[in-house]
């Protein structure tokens, strides 16, 4: 990793491959990353092959390629694609390969200036997204996002530091983030998850019908029908417990459909599609997102046209629950990443909600293409819970979770 030495860049991958997705022999690993993120490909590469994968297959996406066409490309053309793109994601999902999303850009926001009407359009999803989605939503995806440090998004992260500076420091919050810091154990990465899957547990067990989050300029109240589980840390996915995002904080379920009521105001930007999106608020009624503001204009044009695009998305497909014990969270600063950001604060997801945290039977979750994760949490959050006696719970206080949980 740019920034660390290579003993810390083989350990980083090394957690990815064994630890996140339990790659062993015969299986197939794919990893898509950007070109400026050749050292750590070279490094996961590395990693599949020594823990026994009969391929690693590498597909690169240049964000700078992506703005070319979102700019120049006829604009009845800008949601076709390649039926090969899909058919490899559905290959790789039907095999249980082990996939590799990287976050950390060349260019954070390379689509900033191209119009909304245009950005919003199909040409931001990167190759094979929508069956990769859709193997998620049904928990059958075995998959990790992780990130990798760049000039560009350090320069966001840490305005104040001389570039290397600044490119270390971010480089050595990621080790740090994934439990594999100069002071974290060998084992870390696995003991923090396990963690959270402890947690998610004891969520679970509590049998809650009803969620209220309070904080300045957030109240909502949600449902959560009964059969519903929650899930952190790690995933059952075919018989392998992965680690779906490095690093993670939450644990998480995806409420009733159609009863989401309040209003919300998130505490981070949002960086989605190259823009970073300031001032995100909204409120629901009956499920349905019945307003949703930005700071800019523009912003606000492509945050909601976006949404838009897919029925499913003006209901929420996740409540996530993140703490003041979160490293990320501790950190003080926005990471500009969906990634690093989810867990940094409570957030809720727009769209797509998650098969797993459905019990056989149990009332289905929302349906969508998209999934889009805006943070709420604050230190100052409470959510407080009812359960299917009717009795009342503290889930998390002053943005801490309550004893025993």
């Amino acid at each position: 990793m740019r920034g660390v030495d290579d003993g810390s860049l083989a350990r980083y991958a090394d957690a990815i491959v064994r630890d996140g997705l339990l790659i062993g022999p015969g299986d197939v690993l794919a990893v898509h990353p950007e070109p400026i993120q050749r050292e750590l490909t070279v490094a996961l590469t590395e990693a599949g092959y020594r823990a026994g994968a009969r391929y690693v297959d590498v597909l690169e996406d240049d964000p700078r390629i992506t703005r070319a066409r979102a700019l120049l490309a006829p604009e009845d053309t800008l949601d076709w694609r390649p039926a090969w793109q899909d058919a490899r994601m559905r290959e790789l999902v039907r095999e249980g390969a082990g996939v590799i999303w990287i976050s950390g850009s060349e260019d954070p926001q390379v689509l900033a200036d191209v119009p909304p009407a245009r950005a919003v359009r199909r040409v931001i999803d990167r190759p094979g997204l929508t069956p990769y989605r859709r193997a998620v939503g049904r928990a059958d995806a075995r998959f990790v996002v992780v990130a990798w440090p760049t000039g560009a998004w350090a320069a966001q992260v840490y305005p104040d530091l001389a570039p290397e500076a600044g490119l270390a420091t971010l480089a050595d919050d990621l080790l740090r983030f994934a439990r594999i810091g100069a002071d974290d154990p060998p084992n870390g990465w696995r003991l923090h998850a396990e963690g959270l899957a402890e947690r998610a547990r004891k969520l679970t067990e509590l049998d809650l019908r009803e969620l209220r989050l309070r904080a300045p300029g957030t109240d909502l109240q949600l449902a959560l029908p009964a059969g519903t589980t929650w899930r952190g840390g790690i995933n059952n996915v075919r018989g392998h417990r992965i680690t779906p995002n490095i690093p993670t904080e939450e644990v998480f379920t995806s409420p009733a459909q159609q009863a989401t009521s309040g209003t919300f105001r998130c505490t981070r930007p949002l960086a989605m599609a190259g823009r970073v999106i300031e001032g995100i608020a909204g409120e629901f009624r009956r499920g349905r997102l019945v307003r949703l503001e930005a700071d800019g204009d523009d912003d606000r044009e492509f945050l909601t046209s976006y949404v838009a695009r897919d029925r499913g998305a003006r209901r929420l497909g996740e409540i996530a629950l993140v703490d003041n014990g979160s490293r990320v969270g501790a950190a003080g600063r926005p990471y500009f990443t969906t990634l690093l950001d989810e867990n940094a604060a409570a957030h809720i997801a727009f769209g797509m909600g998650f098969g797993d945290t459905r019990r056989p039977g149990a009332p289905a979750v929302n349906k969508s293409a998209i999934h889009i994760d805006v943070m709420i949490g604050s230190p100052e959050m409470d959510v407080d819970a009812v359960d299917a006696k009717g009795r009342k719970l503290t889930i998390i206080s002053n943005g801490s979770f309550a004893a025993g949980l």
